[in-house]
């Protein structure tokens, strides 16, 4: 977890507002408006094989343990691959899985 700004000004939700983009860019998916939290999914900046954490968010498509990037449906990976928002080193890590399995 990033306890530095912009880090500590942003939560998890399954269905996020916002993303982060090239490292550090926070960018907007939904209007946020005064006063809403802005929330991105911790999955597209997470690698770790053995890193879970209980997601509490209000999402009815919530997954309930969150898990690295690489342990999301297809359908999720495709959606933030193609905004995207995942960090550049699970975008490789991604595409090389992805080649060893072709």
């Amino acid at each position: 977890m990033d306890i530095q700004e912009p880090g500590v000004i942003v939560n998890h939700h399954c269905n996020p507002n916002a993303g982060i983009m090239n490292t550090k860019t926070l960018i907007v998916l939904t209007d946020i408006y005064q006063g809403e939290e802005i929330l991105y999914d911790y999955s597209t900046t997470m690698s770790e094989n053995s890193w879970t954490i209980v997601s509490g968010c209000s999402a009815r498509n919530c997954r309930k343990i969150l898990k690295a990037f690489h342990y999301l449906l297809d359908s999720f990976k495709e959606q933030y691959l193609k905004l995207g928002i995942v960090q550049n080193f699970i975008v490789r890590e991604h595409n090389l899985n992805r080649e060893v399995c072709l």
